[in-house]
């Protein structure tokens, strides 16, 4: 049953201003537990929390482990500094890992070209094209530049627990 069969069903009975016979009562609870089975979280789940570091303090002991509102918790610390990337068409390694937050931006290199002007002077010409101005292709190369922490996914630190 979902949530708002549920709540018509109570209302039913209630609304019928009649004691609720005890059978009806027994569905009602039947009822209401299997929804709780069913949207509740099971063991090993993993979940991400937006919270800030007073609710932090207030709900997790300095160990990880969770008390008041997430008692039944830990902080899980095993995918810090990932994201995570749903399971299917190429991901269909369940809890591969993949990907580096350390960017390389590859050694490559540039073919320049300049026109002449006529002049004996070289300049910059796009698009180039050698037969109408007459002119010198210049090969440059360039070494990459360390890419680290420069071309990671915009990200939102966020907290993951994991149900015990």
């Amino acid at each position: 049953m979902t949530y708002a069969q549920i709540l018509t069903l109570i209302e039913e009975n209630l609304a019928s201003g009649n004691k609720i016979p005890a059978a009806t009562h027994r569905e009602v609870e039947i009822a209401l537990l299997d929804f709780i089975n069913e949207n509740s979280s099971q063991s090993g789940d993993i979940k991400m929390i937006n919270c800030d570091l007073t609710y932090l303090n207030a709900n997790f002991e300095v160990n990880g482990t969770g008390k008041n509102l997430r008692l039944g918790w830990r902080i899980y610390s095993e995918i810090t500094g990932r994201v995570a990337v749903g399971f299917g068409i190429g991901y269909s390694e369940l809890q591969g890992l993949g990907g580096s937050k350390d960017a390389v931006v590859v050694e490559h290199s540039h073919t320049t070209q300049y026109g002449n002007n006529g002049t004996g002077t070289l300049y910059p010409e796009t698009p180039y094209t050698s037969d109408v101005l007459g002119g010198v292709a210049q090969n440059t190369s360039t070494s990459g530049v360390s890419g680290t922490d420069k071309n990671m996914q915009p990200y939102i630190i966020t907290l993951y627990i994991m149900k015990l």
